[in-house]
């Protein structure tokens, strides 16, 4: 690639491998039983499409009304391809299902009633994104799901509409931290949600990684005339020319809880 030509638009799999510091939940082990849990899960996303067990089971080949009832009242697990039908019919994914199956074991621990706390949170579109590391950020050159299950998978809440493959990561260092506009500012501990489905154009901030670059970078993507930029928000660091090969590995979107404008 020449110095001057635009980045590759190419996205970094947003991967979870095990748990990180920081705001919003960690999964642990499960106290309530797993049936239990995913059956709530069920009955959730069910309810927030507006259906009743009937017409979920007209959308099955695997599972009628009566499997149906069970598995939601915790009385029936599910086989794989059962689970992955169930969830395609849920507009979801298995491993979101079971993400979201373990966020109502880990609210009903100590409190009966957790499940519809999470039911809340749905209905009012609060979205879970899993907090991953910088390197993890860039380690990847195709997308593949967001959610595979590790040990210990930390997720982070946002009320920000993302792609499946959003993810949030702390960052470290004071090159983000601008001393003349806080709603742009990023000082280091912040969380920043990441979706890499977004486009991003002058003046966005996208975290990316140039060629031979073990980590990837937040920085505010450039352009003027020719040349094009990797800028901090902090003036007491230096811009990075875009002169080599740089892979875009998502559009920042959001503070955790705080949309960017």
């Amino acid at each position: 690639m020449e110095p001057n030509m635009r980045p590759t638009h190419s996205m970094c799999q947003a991967h979870v491998p095990g748990a990180m510091d920081g705001p919003g939940f960690v999964m642990h082990h499960m106290h309530m039983d797993k049936n239990k849990a995913l059956g709530l899960a069920v009955r959730a996303r069910r309810q927030a499409l507006g259906l009743k067990q009937p017409q979920l089971a007209e959308r099955l080949t695997s599972l009628d009304q009566a499997s149906i009832s069970r598995i939601e009242n915790g009385k029936q697990g599910l086989t794989l391809d059962s689970l992955e039908e169930l969830a395609s019919a849920l507009g979801t994914r298995p491993g979101v299902l079971q993400l979201e199956a373990d966020a109502i074991a880990d609210q009903a621990d100590g409190n009966a009633d957790g499940a519809t706390a999470f039911q809340l949170t749905q209905a009012f579109g609060v979205r879970h994104v899993p907090l991953i590391s910088w390197v993890e950020a860039g380690s990847f050159s195709e997308a593949v799901d967001s959610y595979a299950r590790g040990t210990g998978v930390q997720m982070v809440q946002t009320s920000v509409k993302v792609g499946r493959l959003a993810y949030a990561l702390r960052v470290h260092g004071q090159s983000m931290n601008n001393p003349r506009d806080d709603h742009r500012s990023f000082p280091e501990g912040s969380i920043i949600i990441v979706d890499p489905h977004r486009e991003y154009s002058n003046s966005s901030l996208i975290i990316a990684r140039l060629e031979n670059e073990k980590e990837v970078t937040f920085k505010q993507f450039v352009e003027e005339g020719s040349d094009r930029f990797l800028l901090p928000l902090n003036p007491q660091f230096q811009a990075i020319p875009i002169d080599r090969p740089m892979m875009f590995c998502g559009l920042v979107v959001a503070r955790a809880e705080q949309e960017i404008q």
